[in-house]
């Protein structure tokens, strides 16, 4: 579709735009309201090389490029899940899609998120991560100079959140905006096309002709 013929449509179909804008603001906006509250726990633990959590520059760059990277890997793996699951009780299946385990670039923290239905729920899940995370890099070494154990130790505990994290009205009343605009632009599309269409079909057709015998005064002669 041509420019002109874009801004042709958007002035002949201004209020059916703004119909489905609305529209589709209001139906995200009613979505977010009406769904159950999220909320998020944040925890953060650090990764030490030796009983005394102490490294060398050495043993740090070898845990950051290659210790790191795992363990981020193995935070969301079903072995880690499922103790989680074992050890706060919650349904597994809810457990699989709360967590997300992050490392910050060129760092020995390992950050968790847990998001659940309740806070407690949220706070619960997030310290079972970090408990199982610990249980993990408990039998992981590193070895420089010689071989060194890992181990786990907490910098920010699980958090209790004091508020939901979601879902965002804001976000939702964009999102449904943005999509009722799209569906408004295809149906005002749809209907542009369609007119051309009857128009151009309209203009083809020769205009009828009426026939009548000869010689009569009433009607004219038939052509040919």
């Amino acid at each position: 579709m041509e420019p002109h013929e874009i801004l042709v449509l958007v002035r002949r179909f201004t209020h059916l735009l703004l119909a489905h804008l609305v529209l589709g603001a209001v139906a995200g906006y009613a979505i977010a309201a009406f769904s159950p509250p999220v909320f998020t726990s944040t925890a953060s633990a650090f990764v030490a090389a030796g009983r005394d959590g102490t490294q060398s520059v050495t043993s740090s760059s070898t845990l950051i490029s290659a210790v790191m990277p795992t363990l981020v890997e193995l935070g969301t793996s079903q072995p880690v899940l499922d103790d989680v699951a074992a050890m706060t009780g919650i349904d597994p299946n809810e457990i699989n899609h709360s967590i997300a385990v992050t490392n910050p670039e060129n760092t020995l923290i390992i950050k968790v998120s847990a998001d659940a239905s309740s806070a407690e729920k949220a706070q619960l899940i997030a310290q079972a991560e970090i408990k199982a995370l610990g249980k993990v890099v408990g039998n992981l070494s590193v070895k420089v100079q010689e071989e060194t154990a890992l181990n786990l130790n907490d910098v920010d505990t699980a958090s209790l959140p004091s508020a939901p994290s979601g879902p965002s009205k804001a976000r939702y009343l964009l999102y449904g905006g943005v999509i009722g605009l799209g569906v408004g632009a295809g149906v005002c599309s749809y209907l542009y096309v369609l007119g051309r269409l009857k128009a151009n079909r309209e203009s083809a057709d020769p205009p009828p002709t009426t026939w009548r015998p000869t010689g009569s005064s009433s009607y004219p002669d038939y052509p040919g």
